[in-house]
């Protein structure tokens, strides 16, 4: 496996958690945003390479109420089960993933009381191939104790927990196209 600590589009703009891909994406593309400036280049993956994120305390190592993870992708295909973000382990975690055209968002929590994993989906066959979305999950442990799914801003899904626990902090980095460690479907 090849790892390069900082190819263009695995820089982190806001903070300094740059990512590490790992393995050889298919080809770098042109920035999904290219009207934005500055926008980074996106990446073809193939389901053994990826971006590798580490510890870091706005992403995993703090315990939190209230969280979002967003990011923009294309796929190339709908079929089988796609990673797309996933962060945590087998007991603490989140994560984004394609299932046969449905987009599905996850948390959970079981060393706080979210033992009941939480997920919301689209509709069956919302994603299409060679279409850009935007995806969002929102966490929410305080206010409704939920976890939101939203697609190119629209809400499209919500599950609820019936505790008041928070979210906990996990030491499990996190990765973009694969598993970095564990994960729950």
């Amino acid at each position: 496996m090849t790892q390069d600590p900082s190819p263009a589009g695995a820089v982190d703009r806001i903070g300094t958690e740059d990512g590490v891909v790992a393995g050889a994406p298919l080809s770098q593309q042109p920035p999904l945003l290219a009207q934005l400036p500055g926008s980074p280049a996106s990446f073809e993956f193939d389901g053994s390479s990826a971006v590798l994120i580490g510890d870091n305390p706005l992403i995993n190592t703090t315990n939190r109420a209230e969280r979002t993870v967003e990011l923009w992708f294309e796929p190339t295909s709908v079929a089988g089960r796609q990673l797309l973000y996933e962060e945590g382990g087998t007991v603490n975690g989140l994560n984004i993933y394609l299932d046969g055209g449905r987009l599905y968002g996850r948390a959970w929590g079981q060393s706080t009381g979210w033992s009941n994993p939480l997920a919301v989906s689209t509709g069956a066959g919302a994603i299409v191939p060679g279409q850009r979305y935007h995806v969002a999950v929102v966490l929410d442990a305080v206010g409704d104790r939920s976890v939101e799914l939203y697609l190119n801003g629209g809400l499209v899904g919500t599950s609820t927990k019936t505790d008041s626990g928070i979210w906990n902090a996990h030491s499990d980095d996190g990765a973009i196209a694969r598993v970095n460690g564990g994960t729950q479907y």
